[in-house]
């Protein structure tokens, strides 16, 4: 297995707060896979978050506190990792509904990313994406971690 992606460092406030927006995220796609649930279950390993930090974990209910939940994300570094990761999960299952792609653009909007930057994230996931099927078949791997 390969480790291709290592998100910059984030504190622990900051890491919850990518497993809030990500679970948001995935409670408001349309069609909800399990490949969703399985990258943030990649992603909460990776990020080493303490099993007891996730047991009182509050799930966002509407956007109001969705935006709340963006508090501790404070530098420009930290914003374009987090709309990064948020458009690599809803990407996973092949379909980006139009309530991720709002979802999305608001959050990097609030976050001081303008519409260009968003846009050139989500292009970059959609060249990151065919990068990983590529490589699983030339390296022939079964999975590409990120």
């Amino acid at each position: 297995m390969y480790d291709i992606y290592h998100p910059t460092y984030l504190t622990i406030n900051q890491k919850l707060a990518y497993i809030q927006l990500l679970s948001y995220l995935a409670k408001i796609d349309s069609n909800p896979e399990l490949i969703e649930k399985d990258f943030m279950h990649k992603l909460i390993i990776s990020l080493q978050i303490p099993a007891e930090n996730l047991q009182n974990l509050q799930i966002p209910n509407n956007k109001d506190e969705v935006y709340e939940v963006l508090r501790p994300i404070r530098s420009r570094e930290i914003a374009v990792d987090l709309v990064h990761c948020l458009w690599f999960a809803s990407s996973m299952d092949g379909v980006v509904t139009d309530e991720e792609i709002e979802l999305i653009r608001k959050i990097a909007e609030i976050l001081g990313l303008d519409d260009n930057k968003t846009l050139e994230i989500s292009h970059f996931v959609q060249d990151e994406l065919m990068f990983f099927e590529r490589a699983r078949q030339v390296l022939e791997i079964d999975e590409v971690r990120c």
